[in-house]
């Protein structure tokens, strides 16, 4: 909401790129819901993540005479890159916790048929807007898996590449019991013990969540 907003995501997203090259990925992805959320407001977004990326580089590029591109660009692409590796982890992320990715998977359908179900209000179909926050974190985890995958492609690299994917992974999962809750009420809301079935259907997905929380509890002293 308001230029100065859109402009501070971008300066956000921007400077993720100077922690870490992929961060390209998310400053494209902000653009992407600024433009779906306020076209107007996108030449904002581009102007200021441009100034800050484009010539933030060309900047730090000539202070260090031409070692700063040499460090970011040209001895990653100097690494070998592993197709077999890179299609193989989208395997190694979607199943690591089959429940997050099953939980985002099924209220991305429940969500797409309540969207398909429910009467248009004026000209245009409308979600409720407990949908959003899904909706929003689901596409930063699909780049994340992106992300993951083009990061464990690259030669000598670990697969802490997956991290972005699980965290952005779970924040979807978490954002996806209320999106469930809503749009359950709105297919069910005539039908009998609507109730039971409006809060049965996110519990059980946060039943689920909490058993692959239980199951994946870290113990570091196996690394000591």
């Amino acid at each position: 909401r308001g230029h100065a907003r859109v402009a501070a995501g971008a300066v956000i997203l921007t400077l993720s790129f100077y922690a870490k090259q992929t961060g390209i990925f998310y400053v494209g992805l902000g653009g992407a819901i600024v433009l779906l959320a306020s076209w107007r407001r996108a030449i904002t977004y581009v102007a200021v993540s441009g100034v800050l990326g484009l010539g933030g580089t060309a900047l730090l590029n000539a202070r260090t005479h031409g070692w700063y591109w040499t460090y970011i660009s040209r001895i990653h692409r100097a690494h070998d890159f592993s197709m077999h590796r890179f299609w193989h982890a989208y395997g190694e992320i979607l199943w690591h916790f089959p429940a997050m990715t099953l939980v985002v998977i099924a209220t991305l359908g429940v969500v797409g048929y309540t969207y398909l179900r429910r009467p248009a209000a004026g000209r245009r179909r409308e979600l409720p807007r407990q949908v959003r926050p899904f909706l929003l974190w689901t596409a930063a985890y699909a780049v994340s898996i992106v992300v993951g995958a083009v990061g464990i492609g690259t030669e000598w690299s670990v697969k802490n590449a997956y991290i972005p994917a699980f965290l952005h992974g779970a924040f979807a999962a978490g954002a996806a019991l209320p999106a469930l809750a809503a749009c359950v009420g709105i297919l069910w809301a005539a039908r009998p013990r609507a109730p039971l079935v409006v809060h049965g259907v996110p519990a059980a997905a946060a039943i689920a969540l909490g058993a692959t929380l239980l199951h994946a509890g870290w113990q570091p002293q196996i690394y000591i």
